[in-house]
């Protein structure tokens, strides 16, 4: 797999999430829309730390649960690029695609969760 700056962070990831993760964002670009991969497998570390963020760390809560996929390199977060390319989660951009997407390709959407985490696709 050759990886381009929009996907390198799906390294060490999971080889079907790979595959299902650069459809998506082949298949949002061919329908006008840029996407990146902002993570994907993380370490327990990492995780450790973004589970402390607005709890016994400053800022927001940016995830609720220590059991994640991305620990095990089955979970990603996209996000759109705007035509600067620069990342943009503004609730303009049609998440519900990516969910479409992702389920078109057999993944989970955090989309569709009761704490909606829009930029999250998962292997089942």
């Amino acid at each position: 797999m050759t990886f381009d700056q929009r996907t390198e962070r799906l390294r060490g990831c999971h080889p079907d999430l790979i595959r299902k993760v650069v459809a998506i964002v082949v298949l949002m670009e061919q329908q006008g829309y840029r996407l990146m991969v902002t993570e994907g497998k993380r370490s327990l570390a990492r995780q450790i730390a973004l589970y402390a963020q607005g709890r016994t760390r400053p800022g927001p809560k940016v995830t609720w649960t220590m059991r994640s996929k991305h620990i095990s390199g089955r979970a990603a977060d996209l996000v759109f690029l705007d035509k600067n390319d620069r990342p943009c989660w503004s609730n303009a951009h049609p998440w519900e695609r990516i969910g479409k997407a992702a389920k078109h390709f057999g993944l989970v959407w955090g989309g569709d969760w009761r704490t909606p985490d829009r930029p999250h696709v998962e292997l089942p």
